[in-house]
Formats: structure tokens, sequence, C-alpha cells
């Protein structure tokens, strides 16, 4: 029997899961049951179809699934997104230990900074993800979701650190962050006029600077070590 995706999608699935951690015999059954979504998830990542029994990939993949029933639980939101996300992100972890010349993590990979091939590149994964849980629910206060930071993030290095700059020397003044944290906003002309910060730059860079002030003001030391990467200290 197929795996049924209207059941995936809502709490139902929860039992499944509760006998699954508990029981190998009903663990062995949930994977059966979901092979059709594995092998999806595997051929959405690999551009091709993959069988049982003959792909690495799909090895892969199935036991990306069985570390998925083990990690989830109910805030990490729906399942089946949760499973293919570890599922493509273990996939991509081999592709970079077989690919010696795979490019570093830039500002760009924020639409992939749940996936655990982001989290082993720190190798403190527990503690990225929880730092990663907190900024995403600080950045919502403020209207904006990953995609937003995405899109309005500098492009350009020299950008990024005139704007991580001024971010540091926000989260430095007290005042200005209380107010920040009170409106959820950012207090753009108190900025220029108290740190001189161009307002011009303040305002096409709103997104990003209130991204890394947040990093700064709760301490999120794992992301920042990340962001701070370009030779900030």
């Amino acid at each position: 029997m197929g795996y049924d995706k209207k059941k995936g999608t809502t709490e139902a699935i929860i039992t499944e899961l509760s006998d699954a951690k508990s029981d190998q015999g009903a663990r062995n059954a949930m994977i059966q049951r979901y092979m059709p979504f594995i092998v999806k998830c595997v051929s959405d990542f690999t551009g091709r179809y993959v069988s049982i029994g003959d792909s690495d990939e799909l090895s892969v993949g199935l036991m990306a699934f069985n570390e998925a029933i083990d990690r989830y639980d109910i805030q990490k939101g729906l399942f089946l997104p949760y499973a293919k996300l570890v599922i493509t992100s273990r996939l991509k972890t081999q592709m970079a230990k077989q690919n010696t010349d795979a490019s570093p993590m830039e500002i760009q990979d924020l639409d992939h900074l749940q996936s655990d091939d982001i989290l082993n590149k720190f190798q403190q994964e527990n503690v990225l993800e929880d730092e990663i849980a907190v900024w995403k629910d600080e950045l919502l206060k403020f209207r904006i979701t990953f995609k937003d930071l995405l899109e309005k993030t500098p492009k350009h290095k020299d950008s990024r650190e005139r704007t991580i700059k001024i971010a540091k020397q926000v989260s430095a003044h007290k005042p200005i962050v209380s107010v920040m944290f009170d409106k959820y906003r950012l207090p753009i002309q108190r900025i220029h006029v108290e740190l001189k910060a161009s307002v011009k730059v303040l305002e096409k860079n709103r997104m990003f600077i209130t991204s890394v002030i947040i990093i700064f003001v709760k301490e999120l030391g794992a992301i920042k070590r990340w962001i701070m990467r370009d030779g900030h200290k």
C-alpha cells in the first residue's frame, strides 16, 4: 500500500511516529509504507528515477528517513516536509564528501539554513539547530522570513561588511535596542541621529541589519561565527 499524502499532513501521523519510535516492527512498517515518498525525494534530488536495491542515493535516503523518525518532534512542523528536508540534507552531505571542490557556504544559503548539511559544517548540530529556531522566531516578530532575508541580503562583500558593522554598533546601544525590540522595527531615524549611519544604507538593508542585530542581542554564537566569517571581530 502506498503512502497516504493526506494523512501525512495531519496529526494522525503522530501516532504512527510514536509507535515507530518505540517498536522496530512498527518502524519497519512505516518505512515500507513511505517508500514511494522516499524514492520520490531521492529522485527529485538526483534528477533521475532511482530503484530499490541498486542506488546508493536511495540507501542514504532510507537512512535519513529512519533518522527523521528518531529526531522528529511536533515543534519541527509537519513530518513529511521535515523528512524530505533531512533526506535532501543527507544527500547533499554525501555529495559534498564526494566533491572535494565543494564551495564554502555563502549568505545565499539562507534558504537552506535548516538543513543538516549546514549544521554539520559547524559540527555543532544541536546548538545551531536551536539557534536557527530562535532566530527564525525573532525574525517573524519583525515580519521577516528567511525568504525575505535571502532576497534582501547584500550581494557584495563590502556592502555586507558595512551593514554588519552598523548592526554591531546598534546591538551595543541598549536604548536603541530596547526601542527596536519593543516596537519590533528598526528605528532608522534614531540610528541615523545617534550613530551617524546613512539613512539610505539603513533603509536599503533594513532586513539584513535587523537580522544581524538579533544575532548579536540574542547571543546566537554559532550563527554569529558564520555571519562574521568575512573577517569581522
